[in-house]
């Protein structure tokens, strides 16, 4: 015998997901995980551009240091190889002299805020003389990113000191100074002054303890002839005890 379906409120589906709910929830978890893939991909590239970007910054400040202890030596470093490579970088560094670049007087601003070039500028035009001897160095590391060219710049200034003696060496001999300590050398003039200070005021302070020798030595001897009595100070006048030269009290 047959039976029926059930009929009111207790009847269940029967039937499962349609095609269009499927398709709908594969929509959703697509979108999902490219949003997720996307945002992660971005993170990873970002990183990768820091990355590369903090190795620059360190080339340039490696290259940057050893121009520097060329520069205590007081010298202009000379740059031999203008672009090299390192791996993914490119490394250029230019000299330019101050003096040559910055003949134009700089238009003036109404507060202006001086960066290098300002200062390249404002020295050739004020003080030629000087910055003909200034030479500027600009440091770039630059490599090749997926968005494009990428660099990091680095900039400097050193004073060739040897040049600038050999022009002035005949100011700082009519002026009387030491053309050593001036530009920063060791000269012998400064080296044999330092060694004959001493010997100098020696001679100026044994000078003074024979002179105030000599002048004890010429004043009258005090109690001369007079016998000194116990309880007395020698070298008291005997007038404070009551007594005269030569005699008794």
């Amino acid at each position: 015998m047959a039976t029926a379906p059930p009929t009111g409120p207790d009847r269940r589906p029967l039937r499962g997901l349609t095609l269009l709910e499927v398709l709908a929830a594969a929509m959703i978890f697509a979108m999902v995980m490219t949003v997720l893939i996307g945002t992660s991909s971005t993170a990873v590239h970002h990183v990768g551009v820091s990355a590369r970007r903090l190795e620059a910054n360190l080339i340039a400040d490696e290259v940057l240091a050893d121009l520097e202890i060329q520069m205590r030596q007081g010298i202009a470093p000379a740059v031999d190889e203008d672009e090299s490579t390192r791996d993914l970088f490119t490394v250029r560094v230019t000299r330019t002299s101050v003096g040559a670049s910055g003949g134009a007087a700089p238009e003036v601003a109404p507060a202006p805020s001086l960066g290098a070039g300002d200062v390249a500028s404002l020295l050739g035009s004020e003080l030629p003389e000087v910055a003909k001897h200034l030479q500027q160095y600009e440091i770039e590391v630059a490599w090749i990113e997926q968005s494009g060219p990428q660099h990091v710049t680095r900039t400097t200034f050193a004073f060739d000191w040897q040049a600038a003696s050999a022009e002035f060496a005949e100011l700082f001999q009519a002026a009387g100074g030491d053309l050593g300590s001036a530009f920063g050398g060791s000269g012998t003039s400064a080296t044999g002054a330092s060694g004959d200070a001493p010997s100098g005021g020696g001679s100026s302070r044994s000078s003074r303890n024979s002179r105030s020798r000599g002048s004890n030595r010429k004043g009258p001897i005090l109690n001369e002839g007079v016998p000194v009595r116990p309880g007395e100070n020698p070298n008291l006048p005997r007038r404070l005890y009551g007594r005269n030269r030569g005699g008794g009290s």
